[in-house]
């Protein structure tokens, strides 16, 4: 199996409109000490069955963490239903 699946990857919380800037090349500045960007990703694919998923938590964070400072980041599948509904309302990245 592939780790380069297809993904999306929703953006929730309150950062959620600094995540929009950030993508289009606007600087911002998060002055909450305690807010970090959550971000969610869910897999085309069973994640249970990919051997070494820290490893894979480790690649897409450190990939990210250069793009969204104060990185939060999820594995949805691995997730309360509850905090996987807040992810359907968020923003979504292809």
């Amino acid at each position: 199996m592939s780790l380069r699946a297809q993904f999306f990857i929703p953006i929730v919380g309150s950062q959620k409109e600094n995540v929009y800037k950030i993508l289009n090349g606007e600087d911002v500045n998060i002055e909450d000490p305690l807010a970090d960007i959550d971000v969610g990703i869910v897999f085309s694919y069973d994640i249970n069955d990919v051997d070494g998923r820290y490893r894979l938590y480790g690649d897409i964070y450190n990939d990210l963490v250069e793009i969204f400072p104060r990185l939060d980041l999820v594995f949805l599948q691995e997730k309360h239903s509850v905090f996987q509904t807040e992810a359907i309302l968020g923003m979504y990245i292809r």
